[in-house]
């Protein structure tokens, strides 16, 4: 039971981490970054156009959080990932 929470814990960082990292990088890279990794999933998850939107408009609100100087917490992006599936 401990261990799963220590390495969820630790998976939780790791994408806290590579997050924080990611939001640094220009618009035009993240939407990169965004695409292959839509991609990678193409052959096993199939997005509905509402859900495209959805994944589109908190793509726009990361964005613009970003140039407010604002950060977005791992826990605020696992949400609202969970509402969108």
């Amino acid at each position: 039971m401990y261990v799963r929470r220590f390495v969820r814990y630790i998976l939780t960082m790791a994408i806290e981490a590579v997050l924080q990292q990611v939001l640094k990088m220009p618009a035009e890279e993240r939407a990169e970054l965004v695409e292959r990794l839509i991609d990678s999933l193409d052959s096993e998850v199939e997005l509905s156009a509402e859900e495209l939107v959805q994944l589109d408009e908190a793509i726009a609100d990361a964005d613009r959080a970003v140039e407010r100087g604002e950060l977005i917490s791992a826990d605020d992006v696992l949400a609202q990932m969970r509402q969108i599936s």
